[in-house]
């Protein structure tokens, strides 16, 4: 997951890529504090973009138990 660049920042320094997702394409568990589980956010790394992209075709859609997921 990534709150503050917790995706992109070790995967700069490991030489793959990390992206961050807006806000309910990768729906996140329920959580008990509602205003902190919108700050992060689950996404995908990957060896290049192409992996990373078919992960998060994976990771990415609507789920009934997230309410801010689409």
């Amino acid at each position: 997951s990534d709150f503050g660049g917790s995706l992109r920042n070790p995967a700069a320094w490991n030489n793959v890529f990390g992206l961050r997702p807006s806000q309910g394409l990768v729906p996140g568990g329920p959580d008990v504090e509602v205003f902190h589980a919108q700050m992060g956010v689950d996404g995908p790394m990957g060896r290049n973009v192409h992996d990373m992209a078919l992960l998060l075709d994976v990771q990415a859609g609507y789920h009934p138990h997230a309410p801010l997921s689409y």
